[in-house]
């Protein structure tokens, strides 16, 4: 009897489980593209093509580029040396190549230019610290760059929400994709760009860029004597 009367006993679990199923739907996950601005398929499309419009006109017309850079008199003033420069393998020209190479809308394998370097007959740690501070010169424009324009794209590619999201997150791993990105053969130059946009702290920014070039082409240095024996 007992056990009879507290089976039948009123309970107000019904009126407790109401909300309970009410709150228990769970809303369907936001599509990828939606958690972006308004828009964000046209707005990625017009800078996608902006930059392959660039890069095709650097392809198919990159002789005549080269021709008015030698004839355009201010211009050729200024292009003329730099070329001289390169051209004799000069330390001076290393610079040259270093820093512009650095340049995010430039695709110049630097790497590269520091074996065809050393090949001249220059001290190798002189070289080395010649192209590191070319790269590093290249790599302040493109955050220099970065922050005085990215941040202006940057608002028209992602809502506030999301860029303070994607802020913290790319401040908080910072330091370790800098490094990486040095020292490995990845796009630095448009992390530098991006770090600008969001205002990285600049002298970490720099230190962290310096060492992982250092790291770098020392390590070259050292694949270049023991394996390849050219110094």
């Amino acid at each position: 009897m007992v056990g009879t009367k507290k089976l039948n006993r009123p309970s107000t679990l019904p009126s407790q489980i109401r909300p309970l199923k009410k709150n228990s739907h769970n809303p369907r996950p936001i599509p990828f593209y939606k958690r972006f601005s308004p828009g964000i398929e046209i707005k990625i499309f017009f800078i996608v093509g902006i930059l392959v419009v660039i890069t095709l006109i650097n392809i198919l017309f990159k002789q005549e580029l080269v021709n008015f850079l030698n004839t355009a008199p201010i211009i050729s003033s200024i292009y003329l040396p730099i070329k001289t420069e390169i051209l004799n393998r000069t330390l001076l020209g290393q610079f040259y190549v270093a820093s512009i190479g650095t340049l995010f809308f430039v695709t110049v394998p630097v790497e590269l230019s520091f074996f065809v370097f050393l090949g001249k007959g220059h001290f190798p740690l002189l070289l080395l610290l010649i192209i590191v501070i070319g790269a590093t010169v290249g790599h302040f424009i493109n955050y220099a760059v970065g922050n005085a324009v990215g941040r202006r794209v940057l608002k028209i590619v992602v809502d506030r929400k999301q860029q303070i999201t994607y802020t913290k997150n790319i401040k908080r791993l910072g330091m370790v994709l800098i490094f990486i990105f040095n020292v490995l053969p990845l796009p630095s130059q448009i992390l530098s760009v991006v770090l600008g946009s969001i205002r990285y702290k600049f002298s970490r920014f720099i230190v962290i860029v310096i060492a992982g070039q250092l790291v770098k082409y020392t390590f070259l240095l050292i694949v270049i004597e023991n394996i390849f024996g050219i110094l």
